[in-house]
């Protein structure tokens, strides 16, 4: 398929219906389980690299375990919210890219941290999103907005990554890599089914990972009681 042929795809209206949660049928699930196994599959293929993964300084297994309900809340229900509003409500309607900008300069004067690289990112998302309100022929061109709303996507979580500035450009591509195709398989699931269920999409996939999360804690807890005892 060439690349004016996918770009037709994602405009074709008759294709990519958006009449939501009434238009979810077996390719929608087959989208999540494409979606959930890559990140599973980086996450196990990460943790058996000896160079590394860029682990997180910030996250503290106690505070995770102690605060699940919190950290459950926010992961499945305020941030896909937040961020889908901010990196795809624009998917359907053009007029919505007036609230992403918005959205992203109240996130941005919440945040604590307004490190150089911070403040680029953020200042070229706007630009992103202001292209594509003074170019009707960007806005038209699908393949523009799937890449770089993706894209923007995956910087957007680079800064959970504890002192990712030391860290070679590979470790980042690859450790951003997840990020960028759940971008990816969002702005399909915009497309076709809406905002609503790109947002209900982001709370189950994060929700499957923080119930993976949590359980192979309390395993390895249990090892640890185990092992203790036998010795």
């Amino acid at each position: 398929m060439s690349v004016f042929q996918f770009n037709y795809l994602l405009r074709n209206d008759s294709i990519l219906k958006k009449n939501g949660i009434k238009n979810i049928d077996f390719g929608y699930f087959i989208l999540f389980g494409i979606n959930l196994g890559v990140i599973i599959l980086f996450v196990v293929f990460n943790s058996y690299l000896d160079s590394g993964v860029i682990d997180s300084g910030r996250f503290d297994i106690s505070d995770f375990k102690n605060g699940f309900v919190i950290f459950f809340i926010m992961a499945v229900i305020v941030f896909p919210f937040l961020e889908e509003f901010i990196h795809r409500s624009f998917v359907s309607k053009r007029k919505y890219v007036f609230w992403s900008i918005i959205s992203v300069v109240i996130y941005f004067f919440l945040l604590t941290d307004f490190s150089f690289f911070r403040i680029l990112v953020f200042s070229f998302y706007i630009l992103f999103l202001l292209s594509i309100i003074f170019s009707s022929k960007l806005y038209q061109n699908k393949i523009y907005l799937l890449l770089f709303s993706s894209l923007f996507f995956a910087l957007f979580h680079v800064f959970k990554f504890e002192g990712f500035q030391n860290y070679p450009i590979s470790n980042l591509v690859f450790s951003l890599f997840p990020q960028f195709f759940t971008g990816f398989i969002l702005f399909f699931v915009h497309s076709r089914y809406g905002f609503f269920v790109g947002v209900v999409h982001h709370g189950l996939i994060n929700a499957v990972l923080l119930i993976i999360i949590y359980t192979s804690l309390l395993l390895f807890e249990q090892e640890m009681s185990a092992s203790l005892i036998a010795d």
